[in-house]
């Protein structure tokens, strides 16, 4: 009797940790809805997470600081290549993106300029041109990935408004790494900065 108790827990144990491993190592699907108005600076992030996980923030950039809403508590960070956030934010995208199965890519946008037609157009063909040929750059490093590109012009009002749609696969074990590796590289950047920013205000206060 105890052979068998033994078995039947040396067999959930297995269970267990088959169904972990499966967890950490079969990527899951993760969707990003960001939109973003060019002439105020402020927007919105949308993250959902298995399809129905979905996480909120609200963006906006005001003298030279991004505001982060979420839950209606507001996080200020200044953007410089020396906040720990901003480096670690980009060090994280960078790691996912070279870590994720891309997807889709949807990428629309509006421009107008009310009191001349002209602008209108021309801004939108420099805006499709623009697009498309840094799209078309992320298209030959993700080659099984489906982008769309869709600008429509605003005759009668002003408007620059952009708005991306992605759709990725990733595992939970690549998220990790991604933020180990983000944090440890982001932290050394930042204590270089830091004391090269020391360094300087001392010289200045020496001369």
């Amino acid at each position: 009797i105890q052979i068998r108790y033994y078995n039947m827990w040396h067999l959930i144990f297995l269970f267990i940790l088959l169904v972990i491993l499966l967890i950490v190592l079969y990527p899951f699907f993760v969707k990003f809805d960001v939109r973003f108005n060019l002439l105020k600076l402020k927007g919105s992030l949308t993250i959902k997470l298995f399809n129905f996980v979905k996480i909120d923030f609200r963006l906006r950039i005001k003298n030279g600081y991004i505001y982060i809403n979420h839950k209606n508590k507001i996080r200020k960070e200044k953007i410089t290549n020396n906040n720990f956030n901003v480096v670690f934010f980009m060090n994280l995208i960078s790691q996912i993106y070279f870590r994720e199965q891309f997807l889709t890519l949807d990428m629309k946008s509006n421009f107008g300029y009310v009191n001349d037609s002209c602008i209108t157009a021309v801004g939108c063909g420099y805006i499709d041109v623009l697009t498309k040929s840094i799209l078309s750059k992320l298209k030959n490093n993700k080659k099984s990935s489906h982008i769309f590109v869709n600008n429509e012009p605003r005759y009668n009002e002003d408007i620059f408004n952009v708005r991306f749609i992605n759709e990725i696969r990733i595992s939970l074990a690549d998220i990790l790494y991604a933020l180990i590796y983000a944090l440890l590289n982001s932290w050394g950047k930042y204590e270089k900065g830091r004391k090269r920013k020391t360094k300087k205000q001392q010289n200045r206060v020496s001369n």
